[in-house]
C-alpha cells in the first residue's frame, strides 16, 4: 500500500536574524533612554516618560513577542528608576507596598508592550 503523507505547515518558532537584531537596537535605545533626560522628563511630583514611543514602535513593526520583551524591559528601567531616583508619586506609592509598586511597573507594561503587537 502506498500512504501519502500530508505536510502541514509549521508553525514559526524561531526569530530571523533581522527580527533579533532589531529587537537587540530597540532594546538599546530604551536603555539609553532609560539613563539619559531623553526618557524621563523630571518636573516637581511627576516622572513624565517617552519610552513607550520605542515599544509600540517595535511591537509594530516586529510583533507582540517583541513588544513583550520591549514593554519588559521598559517597566525593569521603570521599577529601577523608582529605586534609584523616585519622585514624589513613586516614593509614595513605594513607601505604601513595595510588591504593588513592582506590579504596576513591569508587567502592566509588558502587557502594553504585548497588546500593541497584537493591534
Amino acid at each position: 500500500m502506498n500512504e501519502t503523507v500530508v505536510n502541514k505547515p509549521v508553525a514559526k518558532s524561531k526569530m530571523s536574524v533581522g527580527e533579533l537584531t532589531s529587537i537587540g537596537l530597540m532594546t538599546a535605545i530604551l536603555i539609553v533612554m532609560s539613563f539619559t533626560p531623553l526618557g524621563y522628563f523630571r518636573t516637581l511630583g511627576l516622572s513624565i516618560s517617552l519610552m513607550m514611543i520605542p515599544v509600540a514602535i517595535g511591537a509594530m513593526i516586529i510583533g507582540p513577542k517583541a513588544g513583550l520583551w520591549l514593554g519588559l524591559v521598559f517597566g525593569a528601567t521603570s521599577f529601577y528608576q523608582v529605586l534609584t531616583a523616585p519622585s514624589a508619586f513613586t516614593s509614595a506609592l513605594f513607601s505604601i507596598s513595595p510588591l504593588y509598586t513592582f506590579l504596576v511597573c513591569v508587567p502592566t507594561r509588558a502587557l502594553m508592550g504585548w497588546l500593541f503587537g497584537i493591534v
